[in-house]
């Protein structure tokens, strides 16, 4: 018997990911063991990257993708060699959302709520690295030449683009083009190469493999883009009325290139020090700004519907297209 599929509530992404629940446990299994080892300096770090809440984007997609192309009609050897790619993208994205955390200075977390002192902040960054090691050595595993040079292709999009992002930031010169391939190169890119490989794998044609990457990007852009605007909200997904608007706040200065070229220069000299911003006026740019970024999120995840509507009918793609309603959704 098939289950009905209500894309509602809090449960909203178990239920996307519903028809793939069991691969995704198996995946889920095999990526703690990798995260969980037993080096007690090791132990709060792994712990903050097993707590990061979507996780499962990457592999949902890898399966969910796989199966919109063959349906159930899937091996073991088939999904075994899934199941090892899911787990070296997500082993690879997880060692490059560490090494960000470190670069920006955000404080990893320990149990007591105590920022991690340099020795851990060091032992961080070498997790890092294992982290990176471990999704090479799954990919060498494969022996599917297609994928490591996209793989590779990915990271130096991203250690290029992050020297960039930096520079962007440092200097103020930041518009919506260089916010965009800021984030395709965060995640975007990374979602795409997952839906790309989960037709890959299933032998989807080119005109599908290609629909499916599209998908995955426009959903990372509108995914990544409403994180950045749910950062100046409450937990009630409401405007913070008393934000403080800091000139060090990664957070606003991302969002800011969404405004039109005048108001967006307002903001620049406000960062630059070279004139004050009445904070009424600053809230109200705020708002602005996360108004025109949800328009552009929409936008993104229309056209991901729009990318697999060449797919053929299934509860795969129904759940497909439910996740590209996912970003807004969370801010209903």
């Amino acid at each position: 018997m098939v289950r009905t599929i209500k894309f509602r509530g809090k449960d909203y992404l178990a239920d996307v990911f519903f028809p793939v629940k069991k691969e995704l446990s198996s995946w889920k299994k095999s990526y703690g063991n990798l995260l969980r080892r037993e080096e007690k300096f090791f132990f709060t770090i792994s712990e903050y990257l097993l707590s990061f809440p979507q996780g499962e984007f990457g592999p949902g997609l890898v399966f969910l993708s796989a199966k919109a192309i063959r349906g159930e009609e899937i091996n073991s050897s088939l999904l075994s060699k899934l199941e090892k790619f899911s787990l070296a993208i997500e082993i690879f994205h997880t060692a490059l959302l560490l090494q960000n955390s470190l670069v920006q200075n955000v404080g990893i977390v320990s149990e007591n709520g105590l920022e991690l002192n340099t020795q851990k902040q060091n032992s961080a960054l070498l997790f890092s690295h294992y982290l990176f090691s471990e999704a090479f050595f799954l990919l060498k595993e494969l022996e599917l030449t297609d994928l490591f040079p996209k793989f590779i292709e990915i990271f130096r999009e991203m250690v290029e683009v992050k020297i960039r992002e930096m520079d962007f930031l440092n200097h103020f010169r930041f518009i919506e083009d260089d916010y965009l391939e800021v984030v395709k190169s965060k995640t975007a890119k990374f979602l795409s190469l997952a839906c790309w490989t989960g037709a890959y794998l299933c032998g989807g044609r080119d005109l599908l493999r290609e629909s499916l990457s599209n998908f995955g990007l426009n959903f990372g852009l509108s995914l990544q883009i409403v994180d950045d605007c749910l950062k100046v909200m409450d937990e009630n997904n409401s405007f913070i009325h008393d934000l403080e608007i800091k000139k060090d706040d990664f957070s606003l200065i991302y969002l800011f290139p969404f405004l039109p070229e005048e108001e967006r220069m307002e903001v620049i000299n406000f960062l630059r020090e070279k004139k004050d911003l009445p904070h009424t006026r600053a809230l109200a740019l705020v708002y602005r700004t996360v108004e025109l970024a949800l328009k552009k999120a929409k936008y993104f995840s229309d056209q991901a519907k729009e990318n697999i509507k060449i797919l053929p009918k299934s509860r795969f793609r129904e759940s497909l297209i439910a996740l590209a309603d996912f970003p807004l959704e969370r801010l209903a």
